[in-house]
């Protein structure tokens, strides 16, 4: 038997409705939409850039002992 949820509803727009992105990478489907996983991309890209420039400072201050 099968685990699975009769409570949850996914509405999936007609196909005319869905971009080329939507449509490639399914995404409306997963129930989600292309602002969404913009706005993720984005978020996800500036926290990566703030580790890459925030990470060695944290090392250099390691480092030292009397700071």
């Amino acid at each position: 038997m099968s685990d699975t949820k009769h409570d949850q509803v996914v509405r999936v727009p007609a196909a005319e409705e869905r971009s080329g992105l939507d449509r490639f990478f399914k995404v409306s489907e997963r129930g989600s939409t292309i602002r969404i996983e913009i706005v993720a991309g984005i978020t996800t890209w500036l926290t990566m850039a703030y580790i890459l420039f925030l990470n060695p400072q944290i090392l250099g201050f390691a480092a030292v002992p009397d700071l």
